[in-house]
């Protein structure tokens, strides 16, 4: 059986004479030079059956360069998002030839085959029977997409392209949700508890609209959905359980409104071993009074791979969600907003995805993560989290965890911090917004991390790094600072690379920073009232400060004591070219404030460049900015 299972990132692998076609609408060409040799004999699957026989050379269809295509498009298999039958028969001249089956399947209806749409491959003589398993392919409609069946001599062959021997023919699929048996609320049962008890697993209780008055228990695997969503469709529990209690794994809730009594601490709880369950678009209904920390709206203990999926919840517990020992899960397009303490919490949890869920104006953080590994925090909405208590009013706030990938996130004016970083590793941060936090863009204590092209503006701080070795930031925008622009405080070995630092009050201090290297930089202060100190060295020794453009309105301040001791040239002669010249040597930095004569005309200053402090002293200023050098 072969299991497929969809991602949002894949890659198109081009090959032979044939590419991929440029028109909209269109999927790319493929087929064989020689399909004589063997070809596609029959294709069956239940009451479906092509039986083809022998290549035939059709004029002007898309197999322009090889003849070993077929397009049977017009003709449509019709699937379930579930296990499907699918037999394959090949013919060939000669019999015991090694020949190799694939089938890929547009799920995504993006007129692409990927890799991760490969839903069979194997080597074998002449028939195939397998059972495609589409069980993770979500079908809440119908999906009318392309299938495309290869057979190719012993070896797998690309989507798109021409190979050598075989047949390639492609066909319409339709995937439709399984027709599960249902028990209707309270057609047949008045109450969605007695529904689930009389269900068998598998079943599906659909529930009218109405309020009910119960706290459900769901014991067994089953679909509790309701006709017309969380807008008609209201469980409010009478007592302090929760609104509904799953104990069972592959249980599916959706569309309802979960409203809960002042005595509840949960409107829905997956409990141990509730596994491979889903909250699907529904909405938590009735606040708890005063948003009372202990209470979680959503609490997922030690049950794995669950997704909530389209869950609201707006001022209406202390946490959104709260996930402890939960692997694989994933938290995708919700809005857990104006809670006192978190959006969503995660605890001791590994391989989980949070993405695209709005979690703003939360007491302590949009979303916190603690002691957990593996996590894909992408396109979240994390602003305006105020302080609550004491708490700290954060967009994303990562403490204790590692292999943490943070991406593409909007993290603006939170209270104090747009994302935390604590007693971490292997924390990426990239492509992020923030904006307009309070106290810092990004802080970093103790966590070696990868910052790259994020955008940091308004923040007190723009981003602080204390006592995380082997940091690398690079490609960063960091402006408008109102104190510091990046700072790094008992830091050693961190590369700063390619970054834009405008416009802040001071734009790079190091205090107690060593070994690190600062290399093709742009700092700019373009304001009229120029900072007290455009870079501030305390006690930071042994870094190499070279390539970077500084740039002032007025005269440039550089504060450096006498502590700090540091290299302001590369460390080996650099080849490159200069105005048409081709040139080798030891480079500075580019000073606007500098003189700028250049008698040799090779892009270094005649002139060495004085800065603060013992020792501080620009050899090989450059004559230009570094956008002026081309650099082998």
């Amino acid at each position: 059986m072969r299991k497929f299972c969809i991602t949002l990132t894949s890659f198109l692998t081009l090959s032979g004479m044939l590419m991929a076609s440029a028109q909209a609408q269109s999927y790319c060409e493929n087929g064989s030079f020689y399909p004589g040799f063997f070809w596609i004999e029959s294709v069956s699957s239940g009451a479906f059956e092509n039986v083809t026989g022998p290549v035939q050379y059709i004029p002007n269809d898309q197999d322009r360069y090889a003849p070993g295509y077929a397009d049977y498009s017009n003709q449509v298999i019709s699937w379930q998002a579930g296990p499907n039958p699918l037999e394959l028969v090949s013919g060939a001249f000669a019999p015991g030839l090694p020949i190799h089956w694939q089938v890929w399947i547009d799920l995504n209806s993006d007129y692409i085959f990927t890799g991760d749409e490969l839903v069979l491959s194997g080597q074998t003589s002449e028939v195939v029977n397998e059972t495609i398993d589409l069980s993770d392919v979500s079908a809440d409609s119908e999906l009318t997409t392309r299938m495309r069946i290869s057979l190719s001599y012993g070896q797998p062959e690309p989507a798109c392209g021409s190979f050598q021997a075989g047949e390639v023919e492609d066909y319409t699929v339709t995937i439709t949700a399984p027709q599960l048996p249902t028990v209707r609320v309270p057609e047949d049962y008045t109450t969605i508890q007695a529904a689930i008890d009389a269900a068998m697993p598998g079943d599906r209780v659909l529930v009218n609209d109405g309020t009910y008055v119960e706290n459900v228990v769901i014991d067994k695997s089953v679909v509790l959905e309701s006709v017309n969503g969380y807008e008609a469709t209201i469980i409010t529990g009478s007592t302090s359980t929760p609104s509904i209690l799953v104990q069972a794994p592959d249980v599916t809730i959706k569309g309802f409104d979960l409203s809960g009594t002042s005595e509840q601490q949960r409107h829905v709880q997956f409990d141990v071993g509730a596994d491979d369950g889903k909250l699907i678009n529904s909405f938590c209904g009735v606040g708890f009074p005063d948003n009372r920390a202990f209470q979680t709206s959503v609490f997922i203990n030690d049950a794995h791979r669950i997704l909530v999926d389209g869950y609201i919840c707006d001022q209406k517990a202390g946490s959104g969600i709260f996930a402890l020992n939960s692997d694989q899960s994933q938290f995708v397009n919700n809005s857990l907003t104006g809670n006192s303490f978190h959006g969503i919490l995660l605890s001791n949890s590994l391989d989980t995805t949070v993405e695209n869920n709005i979690l703003n104006g939360n007491g302590d953080a949009g979303l916190t993560v603690r002691h957990s590994d593996s996590l894909i925090v992408s396109g979240n909405q994390c602003s305006m989290n105020q302080e609550f208590a004491g708490f700290s009013g954060t967009g994303i706030n990562i403490q204790n965890s590692s292999d943490i990938s943070v991406v593409n996130n909007t993290c603006d004016e939170n209270r104090q911090t747009g994302i935390n970083i604590g007693r971490s590793t292997a924390v990426e941060l990239i492509g992020n917004s923030l904006v307009n936090n309070q106290t810092f863009g990004v802080y970093m204590f103790e966590s070696p991390a990868m910052m790259h092209d994020n955008f940091v503006s308004g923040s007190g701080r723009g981003a602080f790094v204390f006592a995380s070795p082997g940091t690398v930031i690079t490609n960063n925008r960091i402006q408008n600072s109102v104190f510091r622009g990046l700072v790094l405080e008992q830091n050693q070995n961190t590369l700063i690379e390619g970054n834009q630092l405008l416009d802040n009050e001071v734009s790079l201090t190091l205090t107690g920073s060593t070994n690190h290297v600062i290399k093709n930089n742009l700092i700019n202060n373009s304001t009229l009232n120029a900072p007290s100190c455009q870079i501030d060295l305390s006690q930071s020794s042994d870094n190499l400060i070279y390539l970077n453009t500084f740039l002032a309105s007025a005269l440039m301040e550089f504060c450096i004591d006498n502590f700090s001791v540091n290299q302001w040239n590369s460390p080996i002669a650099i080849d490159y070219e200069f105005r048409g010249g081709q040139f080798s040597g030891l480079m500075g930095n580019y000073y606007s404030d500098g003189d700028h004569t250049d008698s040799g005309m090779d892009g270094i200053a005649d002139q060495a460049y004085m800065l603060d402090g013992l020792s501080s002293l620009d050899d090989y200023p450059l004559s230009a900015e570094v956008h002026r050098y081309i650099f082998n």
